[in-house]
């Protein structure tokens, strides 16, 4: 808790005016905090926010195999089903395969992240301590235009979110050194109910 203080800190002594408060940074790192895990596949390994009580978790498919992962869950690792990998969107939807139920993470759905407006990544690296990062949106993403962007910088499968700690979005990958792209929630969730569709 103290390295996180410490790094929160020196975010916000490093942004300019009308970046998110320390407050809202608090509160996004405790929403991510019991949802977010590592999902370790056969060549790679990474983030993944859990988005279902039944252990359904968003990722990056570069973090997965044809058809499973494992999952680091409560200090052991868990297999997992793939449900989902999508090249094209750079996403993957696995289920955990344990009894159970698992912490969600709240959700907004949105058609596009709005140009100029702040969203905060939870970086959770494997063996460290979460860091948490935020940016402006420079460019929204929906429709035609799949991926918005914004200036800060993730690893894919990092989970996004606005100033009320809800789950907006998933990093998909970096864009030059300081943008990342984000896949909006919304655009998975169409994705996922055109799969899903007999």
């Amino acid at each position: 808790m103290i390295a996180l203080a410490v790094s929160l800190t020196a975010l916000l002594t490093a942004q300019p005016s009308g970046r998110p408060s320390n407050a809202v940074l608090r509160r996004a790192y405790q929403a991510a905090r019991s949802s977010t895990v590592q999902v370790i596949g056969p060549k790679a390994s990474g983030t993944g926010i859990i988005v279902g009580a039944a252990g359904e978790v968003l990722t990056s498919p570069q973090y997965v195999g044809l058809n499973d992962a494992k999952v680091l869950w409560d200090g052991g690792q868990v297999p997992a089903h793939v449900a989902l990998a999508d090249a094209r969107l750079k996403v993957a939807l696995v289920e955990i395969s344990a009894p159970g139920t698992f912490p969600s993470v709240a959700v907004k759905l949105q058609d596009s992240l709005e140009v100029g407006s702040w969203v905060i990544g939870v970086v959770q690296p494997l063996g460290k301590h979460p860091s948490v990062v935020f940016g402006k949106v420079s460019r929204p993403g929906g429709g035609e235009a799949i991926f918005a962007q914004a200036e800060l910088s993730l690893p894919p499968g990092t989970p996004v979110f606005d100033e009320q700690s809800r789950l907006i979005g998933l990093a998909v990958e970096r864009s030059g050194k300081h943008a990342t792209r984000i896949l909006p929630l919304s655009t998975i969730k169409a994705q996922l109910t055109a799969f899903l569709s007999p």
